[in-house]
Protein backbone atom coordinates (compact mmCIF):
# COMPACT_ATOMS: atom_id res chain seq x y z
CA UNK A 1 0.00 0.00 0.00
CA UNK A 2 1.28 3.66 -0.35
CA UNK A 3 -0.19 7.34 -1.93
CA UNK A 4 -0.23 7.57 -5.57
CA UNK A 5 -1.49 11.03 -5.25
CA UNK A 6 -2.34 14.13 -3.40
CA UNK A 7 -4.79 16.86 -4.63
CA UNK A 8 -5.65 20.15 -3.32
CA UNK A 9 -8.54 22.94 -3.63
CA UNK A 10 -8.75 25.97 -1.99
CA UNK A 11 -6.47 24.83 0.71
CA UNK A 12 -4.23 28.18 2.18
CA UNK A 13 -1.36 28.53 -0.44
CA UNK A 14 -3.17 26.70 -3.23
CA UNK A 15 -6.05 28.15 -4.53
CA UNK A 16 -5.94 26.35 -7.69
CA UNK A 17 -6.77 22.46 -8.30
CA UNK A 18 -3.03 20.96 -7.63
CA UNK A 19 -2.37 17.39 -8.20
CA UNK A 20 0.92 15.85 -6.82
CA UNK A 21 1.97 12.31 -7.80
CA UNK A 22 3.74 9.95 -5.40
CA UNK A 23 5.99 7.19 -5.78
CA UNK A 24 7.20 4.53 -3.66
CA UNK A 25 10.68 5.07 -1.67
CA UNK A 26 11.81 8.22 -0.50
CA UNK A 27 10.34 11.56 -2.65
CA UNK A 28 10.79 15.02 -1.54
CA UNK A 29 7.44 17.27 -1.66
CA UNK A 30 8.43 20.79 -1.57
CA UNK A 31 6.64 23.19 1.19
CA UNK A 32 6.31 26.50 1.70
CA UNK A 33 7.72 27.90 5.27
CA UNK A 34 4.34 27.47 6.62
CA UNK A 35 4.03 23.66 5.89
CA UNK A 36 1.11 24.23 3.96
CA UNK A 37 1.58 20.62 2.46
CA UNK A 38 2.02 18.88 5.42
CA UNK A 39 -1.13 20.16 7.29
CA UNK A 40 -2.98 19.27 4.08
CA UNK A 41 -2.20 15.62 3.94
CA UNK A 42 -2.91 15.78 7.81
CA UNK A 43 -5.96 17.07 7.47
CA UNK A 44 -6.97 14.72 4.71
CA UNK A 45 -6.26 11.90 7.12
CA UNK A 46 -8.89 13.34 9.56
CA UNK A 47 -6.78 15.41 11.94
CA UNK A 48 -8.96 16.92 14.11
CA UNK A 49 -6.91 18.57 16.98
CA UNK A 50 -6.41 22.94 15.52
CA UNK A 51 -3.62 23.17 17.13
CA UNK A 52 -1.36 20.08 15.07
CA UNK A 53 -3.18 22.02 12.12
CA UNK A 54 -1.49 25.29 13.07
CA UNK A 55 -5.12 27.16 13.26
CA UNK A 56 -7.76 28.64 15.10
CA UNK A 57 -10.59 27.22 13.56
CA UNK A 58 -10.94 25.09 10.07
CA UNK A 59 -11.83 28.36 8.19
CA UNK A 60 -8.55 29.32 8.60
CA UNK A 61 -7.73 26.48 6.13
CA UNK A 62 -9.49 27.70 3.14
CA UNK A 63 -7.32 30.34 0.79
CA UNK A 64 -7.84 33.68 2.23
CA UNK A 65 -7.68 35.76 -0.88
CA UNK A 66 -4.47 38.03 -1.85
CA UNK A 67 -3.43 40.94 -4.25
CA UNK A 68 -4.29 39.00 -6.96
CA UNK A 69 -7.46 36.47 -5.99
CA UNK A 70 -10.19 37.06 -3.94
CA UNK A 71 -10.99 34.16 -1.15
CA UNK A 72 -12.26 31.32 -1.10
CA UNK A 73 -15.36 29.54 0.33
CA UNK A 74 -13.94 25.64 0.17
CA UNK A 75 -11.10 23.79 1.00
CA UNK A 76 -10.40 20.13 -0.43
CA UNK A 77 -7.93 17.62 -0.14
CA UNK A 78 -7.86 14.66 -1.45
CA UNK A 79 -5.25 11.31 -0.90
CA UNK A 80 -5.94 8.28 -3.73
CA UNK A 81 -3.76 4.90 -2.34
CA UNK A 82 -2.60 2.39 -4.02
CA UNK A 83 -4.70 -1.25 -2.36
CA UNK A 84 -3.76 -3.97 -4.95
CA UNK A 85 -2.08 -5.85 -1.32
CA UNK A 86 -5.47 -5.28 -0.40
CA UNK A 87 -4.41 -3.85 2.76
CA UNK A 88 -7.30 -1.47 3.49
CA UNK A 89 -10.10 -4.12 3.62
CA UNK A 90 -11.69 -2.94 0.66
CA UNK A 91 -12.24 -4.76 -2.70
CA UNK A 92 -10.60 -1.98 -4.94
CA UNK A 93 -7.22 -1.55 -6.07
CA UNK A 94 -7.00 2.12 -5.61
CA UNK A 95 -8.91 3.79 -2.67
CA UNK A 96 -9.17 7.43 -2.66
CA UNK A 97 -10.26 9.87 0.57
CA UNK A 98 -11.45 13.02 0.19
CA UNK A 99 -12.54 15.94 2.53
CA UNK A 100 -13.57 19.19 2.36
CA UNK A 101 -14.65 21.95 4.23
CA UNK A 102 -16.81 25.32 3.43
CA UNK A 103 -16.83 28.40 4.75
CA UNK A 104 -20.34 28.26 6.61
CA UNK A 105 -19.16 25.80 8.39
CA UNK A 106 -20.09 22.54 7.15
CA UNK A 107 -18.03 19.19 6.12
CA UNK A 108 -18.25 16.70 3.63
CA UNK A 109 -15.95 12.99 3.61
CA UNK A 110 -15.97 10.97 0.69
CA UNK A 111 -14.81 7.54 0.26
CA UNK A 112 -14.04 6.80 -3.33
CA UNK A 113 -16.24 9.43 -4.61
CA UNK A 114 -19.17 8.10 -2.24
CA UNK A 115 -20.20 10.50 0.87
CA UNK A 116 -19.39 9.09 4.42
CA UNK A 117 -18.41 10.34 7.49
CA UNK A 118 -15.53 10.94 8.86
CA UNK A 119 -15.43 8.13 11.60
CA UNK A 120 -15.74 5.61 8.33
CA UNK A 121 -12.49 7.13 7.16
CA UNK A 122 -11.03 7.59 10.17
CA UNK A 123 -11.98 3.80 11.06
CA UNK A 124 -10.10 2.78 7.96
CA UNK A 125 -6.95 4.54 8.77
CA UNK A 126 -6.83 3.92 12.30
CA UNK A 127 -4.86 0.54 11.56
CA UNK A 128 -3.13 1.31 8.48
CA UNK A 129 -2.04 5.17 8.40
CA UNK A 130 -3.33 6.99 11.95
CA UNK A 131 -2.75 10.48 11.69
CA UNK A 132 -1.39 10.00 15.69
CA UNK A 133 0.58 8.20 14.99
CA UNK A 134 4.23 8.25 14.35
CA UNK A 135 4.08 7.52 11.36
CA UNK A 136 2.83 11.18 10.58
CA UNK A 137 5.93 12.77 11.98
CA UNK A 138 6.53 16.38 12.47
CA UNK A 139 9.10 18.83 13.65
CA UNK A 140 6.85 19.56 16.88
CA UNK A 141 6.44 15.85 17.78
CA UNK A 142 9.96 15.22 17.76
CA UNK A 143 10.57 18.07 19.51
CA UNK A 144 8.08 17.32 21.99
CA UNK A 145 8.78 13.79 22.48
CA UNK A 146 11.08 14.10 25.04
CA UNK A 147 8.38 15.95 27.32
CA UNK A 148 4.85 13.51 26.97
CA UNK A 149 4.27 12.11 29.74
CA UNK A 150 4.63 8.36 30.07
CA UNK A 151 1.42 7.60 29.36
CA UNK A 152 0.97 9.87 26.39
CA UNK A 153 4.13 8.09 25.57
CA UNK A 154 2.68 4.36 25.76
CA UNK A 155 -0.37 5.80 24.07
CA UNK A 156 1.79 7.39 20.98
CA UNK A 157 3.47 3.87 20.95
CA UNK A 158 -0.28 1.84 21.19
CA UNK A 159 -1.25 4.13 17.91
CA UNK A 160 1.48 3.51 16.42
CA UNK A 161 1.94 -0.62 16.74
CA UNK A 162 -2.40 -0.51 16.12
CA UNK A 163 -2.82 -1.76 19.44
CA UNK A 164 -5.19 1.27 20.23
CA UNK A 165 -7.87 -0.18 18.08
CA UNK A 166 -8.25 -3.36 20.40
CA UNK A 167 -8.01 -0.90 23.64
CA UNK A 168 -10.96 0.95 21.84
CA UNK A 169 -12.78 -2.56 21.05
CA UNK A 170 -12.32 -3.45 24.93
CA UNK A 171 -13.76 -0.39 26.02
CA UNK A 172 -16.85 -0.72 24.36
CA UNK A 173 -17.48 -4.25 24.93
CA UNK A 174 -17.16 -3.31 28.61
CA UNK A 175 -19.42 -0.50 28.04
CA UNK A 176 -21.96 -2.92 26.69
CA UNK A 177 -21.20 -6.00 29.37
CA UNK A 178 -21.85 -3.35 31.75
CA UNK A 179 -25.09 -2.08 30.09
CA UNK A 180 -26.22 -6.09 29.71
CA UNK A 181 -25.33 -6.72 33.65
CA UNK A 182 -27.55 -3.57 34.86
CA UNK A 183 -30.92 -5.06 32.38
CA UNK A 184 -29.52 -8.50 33.76
CA UNK A 185 -30.20 -6.93 37.53
CA UNK A 186 -33.55 -5.18 37.10
CA UNK A 187 -34.91 -8.26 35.17
CA UNK A 188 -33.77 -10.12 38.30
CA UNK A 189 -35.52 -7.80 40.65
CA UNK A 190 -38.37 -8.28 38.48
CA UNK A 191 -38.26 -12.05 38.55
CA UNK A 192 -38.03 -12.03 42.52
CA UNK A 193 -40.91 -9.92 42.80
CA UNK A 194 -43.23 -12.11 40.82
CA UNK A 195 -41.68 -15.04 42.03
CA UNK A 196 -43.02 -13.85 45.56
CA UNK A 197 -46.46 -12.37 44.42
CA UNK A 198 -46.70 -16.25 42.80
CA UNK A 199 -46.10 -17.74 46.61
CA UNK A 200 -48.61 -15.68 47.93
CA UNK A 201 -51.18 -16.88 45.35
CA UNK A 202 -50.57 -20.00 45.50
CA UNK A 203 -51.32 -19.81 49.24
CA UNK A 204 -54.56 -17.85 49.11
CA UNK A 205 -57.58 -17.19 46.77
CA UNK A 206 -57.04 -16.42 43.01
CA UNK A 207 -60.60 -14.78 42.05
CA UNK A 208 -59.06 -13.01 39.13
CA UNK A 209 -56.72 -15.57 37.88
CA UNK A 210 -53.62 -13.60 38.53
CA UNK A 211 -51.51 -16.69 38.93
CA UNK A 212 -51.77 -17.82 34.75
CA UNK A 213 -50.84 -14.22 34.38
CA UNK A 214 -47.67 -13.70 36.51
CA UNK A 215 -46.54 -17.22 35.10
CA UNK A 216 -46.89 -16.09 31.73
CA UNK A 217 -44.67 -13.05 32.48
CA UNK A 218 -42.64 -15.02 34.79
CA UNK A 219 -41.81 -17.50 32.26
CA UNK A 220 -41.38 -14.38 29.61
CA UNK A 221 -38.69 -12.93 32.38
CA UNK A 222 -36.94 -16.10 32.92
CA UNK A 223 -36.26 -16.48 29.17
CA UNK A 224 -34.47 -13.20 29.09
CA UNK A 225 -32.70 -13.78 31.93
CA UNK A 226 -30.90 -16.66 29.64
CA UNK A 227 -30.84 -14.47 26.59
CA UNK A 228 -28.57 -11.71 28.95
CA UNK A 229 -26.53 -14.35 30.23
CA UNK A 230 -25.45 -15.30 27.64
CA UNK A 231 -24.71 -12.06 26.44
CA UNK A 232 -22.54 -11.39 29.13
CA UNK A 233 -20.49 -14.66 28.77
CA UNK A 234 -20.17 -13.35 24.71
CA UNK A 235 -18.90 -9.82 26.29
CA UNK A 236 -16.85 -11.49 28.53
CA UNK A 237 -15.22 -13.78 25.95
CA UNK A 238 -14.51 -10.87 23.77
CA UNK A 239 -13.00 -9.07 25.94
CA UNK A 240 -10.72 -11.45 27.43
CA UNK A 241 -9.51 -12.33 23.88
CA UNK A 242 -9.11 -8.99 22.98
CA UNK A 243 -7.03 -8.84 26.49
CA UNK A 244 -4.88 -11.90 25.23
CA UNK A 245 -4.65 -9.90 21.97
CA UNK A 246 -2.96 -6.73 23.41
CA UNK A 247 -0.84 -8.50 25.85
CA UNK A 248 0.71 -10.65 23.53
CA UNK A 249 1.06 -8.17 20.76
CA UNK A 250 2.86 -5.70 23.40
CA UNK A 251 4.80 -8.30 24.69
CA UNK A 252 6.40 -9.15 21.24
CA UNK A 253 6.90 -5.98 19.86
CA UNK A 254 7.54 -3.66 22.79
CA UNK A 255 10.82 -5.45 23.59
CA UNK A 256 12.31 -5.30 19.81
CA UNK A 257 11.21 -1.13 20.05
CA UNK A 258 13.12 -1.30 23.43
CA UNK A 259 15.95 -2.33 21.63
CA UNK A 260 15.86 -0.65 18.72
CA UNK A 261 15.16 2.78 20.48
CA UNK A 262 18.39 2.18 22.28
CA UNK A 263 20.50 1.04 19.23
CA UNK A 264 19.06 4.55 17.53
CA UNK A 265 19.92 6.84 20.63
CA UNK A 266 23.38 5.95 20.54
CA UNK A 267 23.55 6.71 16.85
CA UNK A 268 21.36 10.29 16.59
CA UNK A 269 22.62 11.38 19.84
CA UNK A 270 25.98 9.40 21.06
CA UNK A 271 24.40 8.69 24.46
CA UNK A 272 22.64 5.99 26.14
CA UNK A 273 19.15 5.79 26.84
CA UNK A 274 16.22 3.57 27.07
CA UNK A 275 12.68 3.25 27.33
CA UNK A 276 11.03 1.25 30.41
CA UNK A 277 8.06 0.47 32.04
CA UNK A 278 6.61 3.01 34.69
CA UNK A 279 4.72 -0.24 36.23
CA UNK A 280 6.43 -3.45 34.93
CA UNK A 281 4.14 -5.89 36.80
CA UNK A 282 1.01 -4.30 35.07
CA UNK A 283 2.40 -3.62 31.45
CA UNK A 284 -1.25 -3.62 29.93
CA UNK A 285 -1.72 -0.01 32.01
CA UNK A 286 1.98 0.86 32.40
CA UNK A 287 3.52 4.11 30.45
CA UNK A 288 6.57 4.06 28.95
CA UNK A 289 9.29 6.33 30.33
CA UNK A 290 12.82 6.96 28.79
CA UNK A 291 15.54 6.41 31.40
CA UNK A 292 19.31 7.99 31.18
CA UNK A 293 18.41 11.60 29.07
CA UNK A 294 20.45 14.32 30.87
CA UNK A 295 18.37 16.56 32.76
CA UNK A 296 19.35 19.83 30.31
CA UNK A 297 19.13 19.16 26.77
CA UNK A 298 19.81 21.49 24.22
CA UNK A 299 17.07 21.60 21.12
CA UNK A 300 19.35 19.78 18.63
CA UNK A 301 19.39 16.74 21.53
CA UNK A 302 15.57 16.68 22.32
CA UNK A 303 15.10 16.46 17.92
CA UNK A 304 17.55 13.46 17.63
CA UNK A 305 15.54 11.76 20.45
CA UNK A 306 12.71 12.30 18.48
CA UNK A 307 14.47 11.04 15.67
CA UNK A 308 15.61 8.45 16.88
CA UNK A 309 12.33 6.87 18.55
CA UNK A 310 10.80 7.49 14.96
CA UNK A 311 13.38 5.16 13.41
CA UNK A 312 13.01 2.69 15.93
CA UNK A 313 9.31 2.62 14.84
CA UNK A 314 9.73 2.20 11.69
CA UNK A 315 12.13 -0.44 11.68
CA UNK A 316 10.55 -2.29 14.31
CA UNK A 317 6.99 -1.76 13.07
CA UNK A 318 7.76 -2.15 9.29
CA UNK A 319 4.70 0.37 8.55
CA UNK A 320 3.78 1.06 4.47
CA UNK A 321 4.04 4.61 4.77
CA UNK A 322 5.53 7.60 6.36
CA UNK A 323 4.81 11.29 5.91
CA UNK A 324 7.66 13.75 7.58
CA UNK A 325 8.22 17.24 7.84
CA UNK A 326 11.53 18.34 7.84
CA UNK A 327 12.89 22.08 8.47
CA UNK A 328 16.25 22.43 6.63
CA UNK A 329 16.83 24.69 9.42
CA UNK A 330 15.97 22.25 12.91
CA UNK A 331 17.11 19.24 11.27
CA UNK A 332 20.56 20.64 9.89
CA UNK A 333 22.57 19.08 12.47
CA UNK A 334 21.07 15.67 11.47
CA UNK A 335 21.18 15.66 7.96
CA UNK A 336 22.98 13.10 7.34
CA UNK A 337 22.16 10.71 9.72
CA UNK A 338 18.66 11.10 7.85
CA UNK A 339 19.92 10.64 4.50
CA UNK A 340 21.36 7.52 6.13
CA UNK A 341 18.34 6.31 7.63
CA UNK A 342 15.62 7.05 4.91
CA UNK A 343 18.54 5.00 2.29
CA UNK A 344 18.10 2.35 4.63
CA UNK A 345 13.87 1.93 4.71
CA UNK A 346 13.30 3.39 1.28
CA UNK A 347 13.24 -0.04 0.14
CA UNK A 348 10.15 -1.33 2.11
CA UNK A 349 7.94 1.28 2.47
CA UNK A 350 7.05 4.76 1.55
CA UNK A 351 8.54 8.18 2.89
CA UNK A 352 7.28 11.73 1.90
CA UNK A 353 9.45 14.25 2.86
CA UNK A 354 7.45 17.38 3.15
CA UNK A 355 10.45 19.98 3.33
CA UNK A 356 10.27 23.90 2.89
CA UNK A 357 12.96 25.57 0.61
CA UNK A 358 14.79 26.80 3.81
Amino acid sequence: MHIKRIELLGFRSYPDRTEISCERGVQVLHDNETFDLFTAIRYALMESRLRVLNCRRLEDLIFAGDGKRRAMNISEVSLEFDNADRTFPLDWHSVEIQRRYFRIGESEFFLNRVPCRLKDISELLQDVLNVESAAVWGNYERLMFVDLSPESRRRLWDITAGHLVNRKRTAEFSSKQQKTQRNLDRVNVIVSELSQQMEQLKNGADPENNQTRIEEQLNFLKGQQCTLSNELEKWSREIQRLKETLVSGFDADFPRLCRAFAFEMLRWTGSTASLVLTHPDDPDVSGIAIEGLPRQMTEVDRVAVGWAFWTACMKVLELPVSILQVDPEQDKPHWKLLTDVLTELKPSMQLLVCMNRG
